[in-house]
């Protein structure tokens, strides 16, 4: 009953923390016919650089990306030049078009990205970038990053509003910049290993490339088991390490590795006249922004639903943008005495929305 628990825990953490959850083919996953499990679909990227002077071969890129393929279901594709190579699994969320498949590039192929994530303020940046002369050939929020990098260089990630990891390469500079959001929802594995520097989004990415040795990290294996997980930069591998929340990071061809933050959380310790009333209006209208933000997608919308005020508050506001479009989703288990199911479906009914268990 303990993994159940656990279970549920995540769903509601995605719920809280990313509002509602964009899908596809939720509906079959939920029936046990969806493969990569219930928590698995969303974009996968992997890279691979070389400073031997080598050149990266283009099947070990794809090697790489079935390793995460279940993580992108609609589409896989791969840059390969020289000592770099790029891939990315597709997740659709945003422009349905195979044009919006990174690797993706800008107008001449100097820039080169592969992201996981949505940007949720990518319109606002597409016009100021346009207003700046940028071209642009999608409308997905992965070619907006591309161009930003273009126009402000690291710069680029104080502008950002989403959840993202992404990885770009840059040509001319002969360097690859990722970095991670502010609060980590999106993953980022990294390893540096002898002349071959590897990254994706499960290290499973990293292992299937080969140079690196599956040995184990002792020092976190201590850490696990007195505190039942592994800290980031930490992992359970030797050598390979967990892109932290709110950092970036750059490697040369020199195969100088910079790790740097750029964000952290800061406490405000201002104290403000506000009434109840006022505070009420002032929370809601950050939470109606924050979800409201979410719901930009080419594809059809759900959530998660547990029954509780969380993940209830957020998708009454997601109602009353989608109407009964919205369709939610709850998992339960038999033997579970504390099951929120009754609570979920009663706030669907509620609602009027399309409820499945």
């Amino acid at each position: 009953m303990q993994a159940a628990r656990l279970n549920i825990l995540r769903v509601q953490m995605i719920d809280v923390r990313c509002g509602p959850y964009i899908f596809r083919q939720l509906f079959n996953v939920c029936r046990g016919k969806g493969e990569g499990g219930l928590l698995s679909r969303m974009c996968g990227i992997c890279g691979k650089l070389i400073f031997n002077g080598g050149e990266v071969i283009q099947s070990d890129i794809e090697l790489m990306l079935r390793f995460i393929g279940h993580r992108g279901p609609d589409d896989k594709k791969t840059y390969v030049n020289s000592n770099v190579g790029l891939g990315q699994a597709r997740l659709s969320i945003i422009d349905l078009d195979k044009r919006a498949c990174a690797p993706l590039s800008n107008e001449d192929g100097s820039i080169w990205i592969v992201f996981n994530g949505e940007i949720y303020n990518h319109e606002n940046l597409r016009a100021q970038l346009m207003d700046l002369g940028h071209q642009f050939k999608t409308r997905s929020d992965t070619e907006v990053l591309v161009h930003a990098y273009e126009e402000y260089g690291v710069d680029m990630l104080n502008k950002l509003n989403g959840m993202f990891a992404f990885a770009i390469w840059d040509q001319n500079k002969r360097r690859l910049f990722a970095a991670r959001d502010r609060l980590g929802e999106k993953p980022f594995f990294y390893c540096m290993a002898s002349d071959v520097f590897v990254f994706g989004s499960e290290m499973k990415a990293l292992m299937a490339d080969g140079s690196i040795a599956n040995e184990p990290n002792m020092e976190a294996v201590e850490i696990y088991l007195r505190r039942q997980f592994v800290p980031a930069p930490l992992t359970a591998f030797q050598n390979v390490y967990k892109l932290q929340a709110g950092h970036y990071l750059i490697i040369d061809n020199k195969k100088d590795i910079v790790v740097r933050p750029y964000w952290a959380p800061k406490f405000n310790e201002e104290k403000h006249d506000w009434d109840l009333r006022e505070t009420e209006q002032i929370l809601k209208k950050k939470i109606v922004e924050a979800v409201d933000s979410r719901l930009m997608a080419d594809v059809e919308i759900g959530a998660f639903l547990s029954g509780g005020i969380d993940s209830a508050a957020i998708v009454s506001i997601a109602a009353m943008e989608c109407g009964r479009k919205l369709r939610t989703f709850s998992l339960g288990f038999l033997g579970d005495g504390d099951s929120e199911l009754p609570y979920a479906k009663e706030v669907a009914n509620k609602l009027g929305l399309v409820h499945e268990e």
